[in-house]
């Protein structure tokens, strides 16, 4: 196992992406914790990576949406995302 670091914001924000990865026979097999798997055929041609790329993307867009999802709906879990969603008072005013 091992966790890649994945920079979230503009800023400094950074989420780790924990995966563990496997060679069977000429695949490369990669494991995201919490997510899916990825094979990539063995030996790698320049683009191949590529849409490895876009699925951990994915990965990382759909749990933060997971994680505003439960907020929003009321729960407000372990401080698992890592900050507080603040809301503007305005917005609040019309829901």
């Amino acid at each position: 196992m091992f966790g890649l670091a994945m920079r979230v914001s503009r800023g400094t924000d950074w989420m780790r992406v924990t995966m563990e990865c496997q060679k069977i026979g000429e695949t490369f097999v990669i494991r995201i914790a919490g997510g899916e798997e990825y094979t990539l055929s063995i030996p790698l041609a320049e683009h191949d990576p590529e849409p490895f790329y876009s699925h951990v993307h994915s990965h990382v867009v759909d749990w933060f949406q997971t994680q505003i999802d439960r907020y929003e709906a009321g729960d407000y879990g372990g401080r698992e995302i890592g900050f507080d969603f603040s809301r503007d008072s305005a917005e609040e005013a019309k829901a």
